[in-house]
């Protein structure tokens, strides 16, 4: 089968605006400035890390295979995809405290759709962006929101029948997404 893959890319055009040579300021604006990443350890293992941008106090953010982080608005929580701690192949998201290891994580809203989420917060930082996969129903894949809060309130976005669209972010406004489509 041949997939066609369409790249929605989101650009931004400063009309009127001269660059200049000043410090480049982060999506996230936050009090301690510092850097989420994930990197591959031993074992073809993936862990989440937090770093100070001058690579000072690194720290394992969650513990055990996670990957993908992303800053909630207020620069006060971190989203990783990560397995669940109960076993289970089942989580949703989990969401990060950085200053004090402490995570909460939630289970797919329904459980005949696989919701992968954590790739974008909204603006506001109330809903996280999934990407939605149909287990035995292929025409449910799309993109989907859950509320931040507790992981409920399952709202489709997009429609991709047989495909799958991969959730990138928001647009600032909120009102936009950047996602990748592949056609089935």
């Amino acid at each position: 089968m041949r997939h066609r893959t369409k790249w929605l890319t989101a650009v931004a055009l400063c009309a009127g605006m001269a660059l200049s040579a000043s410090h480049a300021q982060a999506k996230v604006p936050g009090p301690n400035g510092r850097i989420a990443f994930s990197r591959y350890v031993q074992d073809d293992n993936t862990v989440t890390y937090t770093v100070n941008p001058d690579g000072s106090h690194m720290q394992q953010l969650f513990s055990g295979f996670s990957g993908g982080p992303r800053w909630s608005p207020d620069g006060r929580q971190v989203s990783v995809f990560a397995a669940c701690t109960d076993g289970e192949e089942n989580c949703a998201a989990t969401i990060v405290d950085p200053d004090t290891g402490r995570f909460r994580q939630f289970k797919w809203p329904d459980p005949t759709l696989e919701t992968p989420c954590g790739a974008g917060w909204s603006p506001d930082g109330t809903r996280l962006l999934c990407g939605g996969f149909g287990v035995t129903d292929p025409s449910r894949n799309g993109i989907y929101t859950i509320l931040a809060s507790d992981g409920r309130g399952l709202s489709r976005i997009t429609s991709n029948p047989g495909g799958e669209d991969i959730p990138g972010d928001y647009s600032p406004d909120g009102k936009r997404l950047v996602f990748n489509r592949i056609d089935p």
